[in-house]
């Protein structure tokens, strides 16, 4: 029930020609685009277009042993402005705060941590470790100072890859997230 509209003419402003010259930076930069087209909808929002582009940005100039961090970044600020931020600091169900020093339990389905009572009605709650529960945090507040070791970057890749399927409205699969999770492209 979409309109057509004729694309008449389009000039390109920025080629990101650097995602090209690196596997890493490619997949990362796929994984980017295929969260946007999956869940942005045909409402104008500038607010998303820069925050892709920054995202873009920001991998392009990535180091090849930095592309996974960046690509992390990117995608959980693009969950922000869609709309869908992860609770973080306190139980998503019954909104008790919970330290930050402590390993808690993320529930896709809930929408974020749960507390220790609220994590038997969370089934497909997974332990998160205080400093990954950082990471998420810093990057969504536009920090890239986050390192990961190769163990912390797939669990993050698999802890975003779950969140954002219990959020999908379709049951395909996120191709470019299959790629972007199970190869290991840097040389690091």
């Amino acid at each position: 029930n979409r309109e057509l509209h004729n694309l008449a003419s389009f000039e390109i402003s920025r080629t990101r020609g650097e995602l090209a010259e690196d596997i890493g930076r490619f997949t990362a930069a796929s994984a980017i685009a295929e969260l946007a087209l999956r869940f942005a909808g045909e409402a104008d929002n500038p607010q998303l277009y820069d925050t892709i582009a920054d995202a873009l940005d920001r991998i392009a100039r990535s180091a090849p042993e930095r592309t996974i961090e960046d690509g992390l970044a990117g995608c959980w600020r693009v969950v922000s402005v869609l709309g869908f931020t992860p609770e973080l600091s306190s139980c998503a169900l019954c909104h008790t705060p919970l330290r930050d020093a402590d390993d808690t339990t993320f529930s896709h389905s809930s929408g974020g941590i749960v507390c220790p009572a609220c994590s038997k009605l969370a089934p497909d709650g997974r332990r998160i470790p205080s400093p990954a529960r950082a990471a998420i945090r810093h990057w969504l507040e536009g920090d890239d100072s986050v390192h990961l070791t190769d163990a912390e970057a797939r669990s993050h890749q698999r802890l975003l890859r779950e969140f954002l399927g219990a959020h999908l409205a379709d049951d395909r699969p996120l191709r470019a997230f299959a790629v972007w999770e199970h190869e290991r492209w840097s040389a690091a």
